[in-house]
């Protein structure tokens, strides 16, 4: 596979979502404004964008910066999800090597 990103190659799943993480985490954008944070991840392919509110979120800075982390890896899954589902041929996705096969 390679990265929608920077055309970079990548093996598999899991060496994708490690180079997205390391080298693209802006593509999540962590969204703190408001009653509750939330995360937003749009697609470098197509445009598609996914919001979701951080369920254990609290409208409070710390919060936000204690668990950017773990919040930019779920959103980055969600990226990677929408990449295989939608953008297989563009990211040249071999079939049998997803997470769940």
């Amino acid at each position: 596979m390679h990265c929608p990103a920077c055309e970079a190659m990548q093996l598999g799943y899991e060496g994708m979502h490690r180079h997205l993480i390391e080298t693209h985490s802006t593509l999540v954008e962590i969204i703190a404004t408001g009653s509750r944070p939330s995360y937003c991840v749009k697609c470098p392919l197509c445009d598609d964008v996914y919001r979701q509110a951080i369920k254990r979120g609290h409208p409070d800075a710390g919060f936000v910066q204690e668990f950017e982390l773990d919040i930019r890896l779920v959103g980055m899954d969600i990226l990677v999800q929408h990449l295989i589902g939608e953008h297989p041929i563009e990211i040249g996705y071999p079939r049998g090597e997803g997470p769940h096969e």
